[in-house]
């Protein structure tokens, strides 16, 4: 396959057609450098075998190099007029399919059963304004992933890169170590986005706390953050303080503590020592 997209001149010019003018509120920004777009596929380490999500492939800049990489290629696309268009570029490769979809309530589990995957990974430039919501549907409904290779606001990647702090980043916590692995200036990308971006790569292992219902869990953990400026014993205490002051004496943490304080494990105990004692 010749590489034609993945070019400034040539996604400049694809962008005055009519039917591919791109759309501020979807967040579409195009990356045009090729370096970059190298430097992502040999972080997501793929090879022949592997099975692959990109989520947002737009005109298909990456997408050419990833189909050539990869047994089995997805592109997960919002915008149905990306979507024609890809199913003109690829016409003539059967490894690659396109399904016009929300990434942020696609369900990965069930369409990687439906193919027969036992794992997969993903690849994505992501728009901005969903980036929390879609990584957060990866977690729970991403079923048989083993890697994330993620273009993300710099500013994005640099908070949710902490292993506490808030309710996403307890979650990439549980399920995967991550790791911003290369920054990307905003001229590589049409058009020039305000900000500039980041590659996060998130490598799942085996989650370091163990808890009966991981669902439950991560309820518990937003709502210890529902109210952030709050002390944990005022925001999960409530109108039975004298209770959970026991709790967070049995669990050995001060419930003087604000959520964005305590680190995974720690929400482990506490969310075990309440259970035992209701």
């Amino acid at each position: 396959m010749e590489i034609t997209i993945a070019d400034k001149a040539t996604v400049e010019h694809l962008l005055r057609r009519p039917d591919l003018v791109a759309q501020k509120s979807l967040g579409q920004n195009f990356l045009v450098d090729q370096a970059i777009i190298q430097k992502i596929i040999a972080v997501a380490e793929i090879v022949a075998e592997n099975k692959i999500i990109e989520i947002g492939p737009g005109l298909g800049g990456m997408s050419q190099y990833l189909a050539l990489k990869a047994s089995s290629l997805t592109l997960l696309e919002l915008d149905r007029r990306f979507c024609a268009w890809l199913q003109k570029l690829f016409a003539e490769h059967p490894q690659v399919s396109i399904i016009s979809n929300d990434a942020a309530k696609f369900d990965f589990a069930e369409y990687a059963q439906d193919n027969g995957w036992d794992n997969y990974k993903v690849v994505a430039n992501l728009p901005y304004y969903a980036t929390s919501a879609i990584i957060k549907n990866l977690l729970i409904n991403g079923g048989c992933w083993t890697s994330l290779t993620l273009m993300v606001q710099k500013e994005v990647a640099d908070k949710i890169s902490l292993s506490y702090g808030s309710p996403l980043n307890l979650m990439i916590a549980y399920y995967a170590d991550i790791t911003t692995v290369l920054n990307v200036p905003r001229t590589s990308f049409v058009p020039v986005p305000a900000v500039e971006s980041a590659v996060i790569h998130l490598e799942r292992y085996t989650p370091p706390v163990s808890v009966t219902d991981r669902q439950a869990f991560f309820r518990f953990i937003a709502g210890a953050f529902a109210a952030k400026r709050k002390t944990l014993l005022n925001v999960l205490g409530g109108s039975d303080k004298p209770r959970w002051r026991q709790i967070f004496a049995a669990a050995a943490i001060d419930g003087g503590r604000r959520a964005e304080t305590l680190t995974l494990e720690e929400f482990a105990i506490l969310y075990k020592t309440a259970n035992n004692t209701i």
